[in-house]
């Protein structure tokens, strides 16, 4: 099984810090969560690791980023990994990034 490293930047946090997180899957319903992380700010980066992926499947994922006041969700965005890969994937500014901006 295969992996991918998900990456986001917090654009704007509302005033205060948030709780970041990704969500991901086989389709836009998503299914999965990676752990929250807490204590971001404007600007801040942030990443995440999901494994047991599988070769040639579309996966989608997307950034939410949550404080006391709102919450947002970052596009839908897609990748695969490729059939006899064995690099892991990493989703960066060269390619999926997602931005944020919580209002």
């Amino acid at each position: 099984m295969a992996q991918a490293t998900l990456n986001g930047q917090l654009v704007y946090d509302g005033g205060e810090s948030c709780t970041v997180w990704f969500e991901w899957g086989a389709s836009t319903r998503y299914g999965h969560e990676t752990p929250p992380q807490a204590g971001l700010t404007s600007g801040m980066t942030f990443s995440a690791t999901v494994y047991d992926l599988s070769e040639g499947v579309l996966y989608h994922f997307r950034a939410v980023a949550k404080n006391s006041t709102a919450i947002s969700y970052g596009n839908d965005m897609t990748f695969t990994i490729p059939v006899g890969s064995t690099i892991p994937v990493m989703l960066d500014d060269a390619g999926l990034y997602q931005l944020l901006e919580v209002t």
